[in-house]
């Protein structure tokens, strides 16, 4: 049995690996300022953090320490919904050794900032197969860190209207058996965020989803 358990993580770790970059990160709706940052230990893992805009949550914050010539990788996201079209969120980068600019919304005070909008920027469609689910991409960059220290990275929206936002941080795959039982969960939690969790989900969505479950299963109960 245990060797039967072996294969079938086998077979999840090689169809998700494949599949799907990110790992997910809860977003609780709590990270609104620098002061309540989500902090993320290692921003070289890819990471993904997905967030509902609304008057009480309009920014979301990320921190983490960083060391001088790191590079730091992030993409910025919007669900593919009808209604988002023409939605455009913008990131605040803020750290030290950063140009000292004043940024539109409010940073830790004695940081410097970069603004990445993306009201100019044609998106780019993006078919995530592991979950079923549809994004338009603003964009991605990657850019060397100038000093060690504390960094932020906030996303919101410039026109202040409610919406939808995702952003992804680094690239390093990495998955523990941990997030190979939990599959099935994400996949549903970032379905229900894209809006799609009512339409059939493609055949490989399904067959991931339901052998994590059957891991799930086996682990507690054989």
């Amino acid at each position: 049995m245990k060797l039967h358990r072996a294969l079938m993580l086998a077979l999840v770790c090689l169809f998700a690996g494949g599949a799907w970059a990110h790992n997910y990160v809860a977003d609780d709706g709590s990270h609104t300022s620098a002061d309540g940052a989500l902090y993320l230990r290692d921003v070289s893992l890819s990471q993904v953090l997905y967030h509902d805009v609304t008057p009480d949550t309009a920014q979301l914050w990320i921190a983490f320490d960083g060391k001088a010539g790191d590079l730091f990788y992030f993409q910025l996201g919007v669900p593919y919904l009808t209604r988002l079209e023409n939605y455009r969120p913008a990131l605040v980068f803020a750290g030290p050794g950063l140009e000292k600019v004043k940024p539109p919304i409010a940073i830790p005070a004695g940081l410097g900032a970069q603004v990445y909008t993306s009201d100019a920027i044609t998106p780019t469609f993006f078919d995530e197969p592991f979950t079923g689910t549809q994004s338009w991409v603003m964009f991605e960059k990657e850019i060397p860190l100038p000093q060690d220290g504390r960094y932020y990275l906030a996303a919101y929206d410039p026109a202040g209207q409610p919406g939808k936002l995702w952003v992804a941080v680094g690239k390093r795959e990495a998955w523990t058996f941990k997030d190979i039982l939990t599959l099935y969960q994400v996949q549903d939690k970032v379905r229900v965020f894209h809006e799609v969790e009512h339409k059939p989900m493609p055949l490989f969505t399904f067959a991931i989803s339901t052998i994590s479950r059957i891991l799930r299963v086996l682990f507690f109960f054989v």
